[in-house]
C-alpha cells in the first residue's frame, strides 16, 4: 500500500542507495559492523528496475514464496549491484524469465513489480479519473494526495490514499 521504505530496503538488501537518507529523523543502523544512515519511514529511491525486481525476489524467498523473476539467463554489467540500487543488464544479456505458469506474470506466486498496465490503472484510480488527476480535474488537491518536491522525500503513508477496488494506496 506504500512505496518500499529505506528501512525495509536496508533490512533485506543491507545497503541504502537513497540520495535522501539524512535529515531531522535520520537514524544510523549497523549492518555487518558498518554504519548506514536511513530515514526509516521515507521511500527508498535511486533504485533501478532490476534492483527493485531483485528486492521483490528476495522478499518472496524470505516470506516463503517463489521468486518471480528468473535472472539465470541474464548477465549484468560489472560494477552494478542490486544492493546499492544500480543493477543493470549487460548489452549482451539474455532474457529475464517469469517464474509462473506459462510465464504469465499475473499467475506468479511471489512479490513482483506492477506491470505498466497495472501502474496506469492505479494512477487513474481504477479508471475513475475524469481529468489529469484522480481526485479532481484541476490539481487543486494535489498536495492532499502526493508529494511533488524534488528536493527531498517525505515519510510514506502520510497523505490521503488513492482507493482502487476497495484498497488504499499511498503516495
Amino acid at each position: 500500500s506504500t512505496p518500499v521504505t529505506q528501512a525495509m530496503w536496508v533490512d533485506l538488501m543491507k545497503e541504502n542507495p537513497s540520495q535522501f537518507a539524512s535529515g531531522e529523523n535520520a537514524i544510523t543502523v549497523f549492518v555487518h559492523r558498518r554504519e548506514i544512515t536511513v530515514l526509516p519511514d521515507h521511500p527508498v529511491e535511486n533504485v533501478s528496475w532490476y534492483s527493485a525486481a531483485e528486492y521483490a525476489n528476495r522478499l518472496s524467498s524470505k516470506r516463503g514464496f517463489d521468486p518471480v523473476y528468473d535472472f539465470s539467463n541474464v548477465k549484468f554489467k560489472l560494477g552494478t549491484s542490486a544492493e546499492n540500487g544500480t543493477l543493470d543488464l549487460d548489452e549482451k544479456s539474455g532474457e529475464i524469465k517469469i517464474n509462473a505458469p506459462n510465464g504469465d506474470i499475473y499467475l506468479a506466486n511471489g512479490y513482483r513489480l506492477p506491470t505498466e498496465a497495472e501502474a496506469e490503472y492505479m494512477q487513474r484510480a481504477g479508471g475513475k479519473s475524469n481529468g489529469d488527476f484522480h481526485f479532481d480535474g484541476s490539481g487543486e488537491l494535489l498536495s492532499d494526495y502526493g508529494w511533488y518536491s524534488k528536493r527531498r522525500t517525505y515519510p510514506v503513508g502520510e497523505l490521503k490514499p488513492t482507493i482502487v477496488d476497495g484498497n488504499k494506496f499511498y503516495d
